[in-house]
């Protein structure tokens, strides 16, 4: 899914945030070359399957990399 997931900008039912952290994801082949955007998923994690699966997604690198996250993003 890190290949597929939409920039929030996209998706019609995300609020956004008056201030927040944002994540910003780049991803790459030789082929294909991804960026999208998604300011404080945790917000919409519940209401919107696409930031969940980004959510998701957080939880993994910081497992296999073994740090955690400065804030609730």
């Amino acid at each position: 899914d890190i290949f597929n997931l939409p920039d929030f900008r996209t998706l019609e039912s995300y609020e956004l945030p008056m201030d927040g952290a944002a994540v910003t994801v780049q991803v790459a082949t030789k082929k294909k070359y991804r960026m999208y955007s998604y300011i404080m998923p945790m917000l919409s994690k519940n209401s919107i399957i696409d930031t969940k699966k980004m959510v998701d997604i957080l939880h993994v690198i910081e497992d296999e990399l073994g740090f955690k996250q400065l804030g609730n993003i």
